[in-house]
């Protein structure tokens, strides 16, 4: 009886062994598995974590980059064109395709809508009138498109007797034009030519 009692109690020992080993064993894979999953969700949530980084720094730039090109978008030429056609500026400026300009708005409008505004080149016209001497001819000048409110020298030749210098010279109004009779020539049918700021006029017959 007790040999059977000290077998059985044996039995239940060795069983109990099994069955903690076991225990273990499955404690063990199932602490495995959650590990391994564990390490799933970790590497998972890395990745999602990365990608939102990734995402938001893209993000990031894209925004940036508008914002760049959104600040840099209104044409800067139009304020410019602006302080070239106020004050008066739009009369000595026009168009690169030759258009002129009615007055300031006109040029303003014309650059805003793309149009280059160049000046236009100074020129120089020359006329002739009669005196009360009929020996002499009033020589008249007129000048558009130069500087404003501008002191200009003024030379002048007569063809075949070589090159003077006029000493009162002139000066432009707020337009950069001038108008006037500067001296009246005797001898009548020679012809003269002026240089004034750069621009030289043809030679044109005294004749009145």
């Amino acid at each position: 009886m007790d040999q059977k009692v000290k077998f059985k109690v044996l039995s239940v020992d060795t069983e109990s062994v099994h069955m903690n080993r076991f225990t273990k064993i499955c404690f063990y894979a199932i602490l495995c598995a959650t590990n391994q999953v564990r390490g799933n969700i970790m590497r998972t949530m890395r990745t999602f974590m990365l990608t939102v980084i990734l995402t938001l720094s893209t993000i990031g730039l894209a925004l940036t980059v508008t914002s760049g090109v959104a600040s840099a978008s209104p044409n800067p030429g139009n304020s410019h064109n602006a302080q070239l056609c106020q004050q008066g500026g739009w009369q000595n400026l026009e168009g690169s395709d030759g258009t002129l300009f009615a007055n300031d708005g006109a040029c303003v409008s014309y650059g805003a809508h793309g149009g280059a505004i160049i000046p236009i080149p100074p020129s120089i016209s020359v006329s002739f009138s009669p005196t009360f001497d009929p020996n002499y001819c009033n020589v008249h000048l007129t000048l558009m498109h130069f500087a404003a409110n501008t002191f200009y020298s003024v030379v002048y030749s007569i063809q075949g007797f070589g090159s003077f210098s006029w000493a009162p010279g002139l000066t432009t109004d707020s337009s950069g034009g001038y108008s006037g009779n500067i001296f009246s020539f005797f001898d009548q049918y020679r012809s003269i030519s002026f240089t004034i700021g750069g621009v030289t006029t043809p030679y044109a017959q005294i004749t009145c």
